[in-house]
């Protein structure tokens, strides 16, 4: 009859426990994103305005609802603009590449995110349009990007860092209603989500 050397077995069972805790160690950041990668997503923050000068600041923030995964190297991209042709329907306008949002108080493009963050979202100029606050504003964004009075426009944005590229993109549409009040004109900007 064999005879089982428990003794063995246990010293065979702490030396893989310890290996575990060594690879778990070595690649505990890696192990996360496997398992429980980052949930990010885009919410308001600011959608009534600031006003800074002449200009309103409309702002989001990107929320981590993993606050254990830290993306690092985080930016909010502008990947689509769509704008309304004459028969009503919305059409894309390509854009060169991807365009970065403009992080709240910071002038730093990438940032870590374990929690969330404000970036600026759009201004309202005075000169009477709004436009996304992205870096590099291209050449001829004006030509389909800005919203001016009765307009809408829904832009699309993705979000990405370091190991981390949202699969869906979040629209948020800007819309210029004018209004007309006791005679007096007042301009309203709304931002909501629609997807």
């Amino acid at each position: 009859m064999c005879k089982i050397d428990w003794s063995l077995i246990i010293q065979a069972l702490i030396a893989a426990g310890t290996l575990l805790v060594a690879i778990i160690a070595i690649w505990n950041d890696w192990i996360r994103k496997i398992f429980t990668p980052p949930r990010l997503k885009i919410i308001p923050q600011d959608l009534i305005g600031e006003k800074y000068n002449n200009e309103t600041y409309f702002r989001l923030k990107v929320k981590n609802n993993r606050t254990w995964s830290t993306v690092h190297n985080c930016k909010v991209l502008l990947a689509e603009v769509h704008r309304l042709n004459e028969d009503g329907n919305f059409i894309e306008k390509k854009l060169n590449a991807p365009h970065s949002f403009i992080w709240t108080s910071s002038q730093q493009e990438g940032q870590n995110i374990s929690h969330e963050r404000v970036f600026d979202f759009g201004i309202l100029f005075s000169q009477g349009y709004f436009r996304p606050a992205i870096n590099p504003m291209p050449n001829n964004f004006g030509d389909f990007g800005l919203v001016k009075k009765n307009d809408t426009v829904p832009y699309f944005l993705r979000i990405t860092g370091e190991g981390y590229f949202g699969k869906k993109l979040q629209i948020f549409e800007v819309k210029w209603k004018s209004q007309t009040e006791n005679n007096k004109q007042d301009n309203a900007i709304v931002i909501k989500e629609i997807s």
